[in-house]
């Protein structure tokens, strides 16, 4: 999954192998479908988060090892999306607040979102890192 991205009518969009498929539900119905695959929730992987890195907004989610969606806006946004990770696999800086991401499927996307992609990026490097010292306990 490169991306899931909620549009104005509030459908849900995954983008996955260069195809987009359409789910007739709420984001936060979709995204705790995911967790709970994962034996999670929404809620509990926002606490959690919250807890032990004092995130407090546009939380990150860890599905499973190939997927780490985070935010560019609010769940409860007219439209959001939520990028994998995961699946970027190079990020060009354009002038201004606009950048090129690459997914490793070679699909591209332009947003315009500079800061607030660098601090979620951090947010997912740091979730990786705890994940990773963890494992070693």
């Amino acid at each position: 999954m490169d991306y899931i991205k909620k549009d104005q009518y509030g459908l849900v969009w995954i983008a996955k192998d260069h195809q987009f498929i359409v789910k007739e539900q709420s984001l936060e119905n979709y995204l705790n479908d995911l967790c709970i695959h994962h034996f999670s929730s929404v809620k509990a992987m926002s606490e959690s988060f919250r807890k032990i890195f004092h995130f407090s907004s546009l939380l990150p989610f860890y599905i499973n090892p190939q997927i780490l969606l985070f935010p560019l806006s609010g769940r409860r946004s007219k439209e959001t999306l939520y990028l994998n990770y995961f699946q970027l696999e190079h990020i060009e800086y354009l002038s201004g607040n606009t950048q090129i991401l690459s997914f490793r499927n070679h699909h591209q996307m332009k947003i315009h979102q500079r800061d607030l992609l660098r601090t979620q990026i951090l947010k997912c490097e740091r979730i990786l890192t705890y994940l990773k010292e963890a494992e070693t306990i």
